[in-house]
């Protein structure tokens, strides 16, 4: 179940995480590189939200989001798409965001967080730490009857000052006992309003493990391009 946050010493005004997450904006576009070993190839990354019920409000009722993240990968004169993964997303009236499910089609694996893993708090100042953990299940995307693996989500979450703007760090890690993965997030925001943020770089490194042996890694480098019809959806 979620941990009590731990928090250091706070410094500034806090900084309301949820906007980070917004989905009052059914589109928003990146783009960047896609780096494996030494191989950098030009990416274009997109979230699409494709539902949403409740208000997320204190006078409400929790809001949930169903979002696909979907990337284009630059091969010369060619490109590929594919579907990164997809977020079952809940705003809680205390502002938190926990996450529910996620899905990656690419590698077949279905994640359930029970209870749902916190993976912002509502706000949080420069300075201020915390962290929040709960049960993964991984299930087989071919037969979801089956349970591919079990084990501990673990979140931490981070917010610094960095010349470049306030950084938000996080660190998902899930310990599945032979197999492990760690992805690491830094996003550099844009925090003049401290209640309406948006990310404007973003880096996030995936890494698996089985045993001691790393045996994927991916990095993405990200800057924000748009949203909606700023940045149409891509088509083939």
């Amino acid at each position: 179940m979620a941990a009590a946050p731990a928090h250091s010493l706070p410094a500034g005004p806090p900084i309301v995480l949820a906007h980070l997450f917004d989905t009052s904006r059914p589109l928003r576009t990146w783009n960047g590189e896609l780096i494996r070993g030494n191989i950098r190839r030009d990416i274009t990354l997109w979230r699409e939200v494709t539902d949403t019920t409740g208000t997320g409000t204190s006078a409400g009722t929790d809001r949930t989001v169903h979002a696909v993240i979907r990337e284009r990968e630059h091969r010369g004169d060619r490109s590929i798409d594919r579907v990164v993964h997809e977020v079952y997303l809940t705003f809680d009236r205390q502002g938190n965001v926990l996450m529910s499910r996620a899905v990656e089609p690419r590698r077949g694996l279905d994640v359930h967080f029970d209870p749902p893993l916190i993976v912002a708090p509502g706000s949080l100042a420069i300075g201020e730490d915390a962290a929040f953990s709960s049960r993964a299940r991984i299930l087989d995307t071919a037969d979801p009857s089956i349970t591919k693996y079990e084990g501990t989500a673990r979140q931490r979450v981070q917010m610094r000052q960095t010349p470049q703007g306030p950084e938000f760090r996080t660190e998902l890690t899930l310990d599945l006992g032979l197999p492990s993965m760690r992805l690491r997030s830094r996003l550099v925001i844009d925090a003049t309003d401290a209640a309406r943020p948006f990310a404007q770089t973003e880096v996030t490194d995936v890494m698996v493990k089985v045993g001691l042996a790393p045996v994927l890694r991916e990095k993405r480098e990200l800057t924000w391009a748009g949203d909606d019809a700023a940045a149409p959806l891509p088509t083939p």
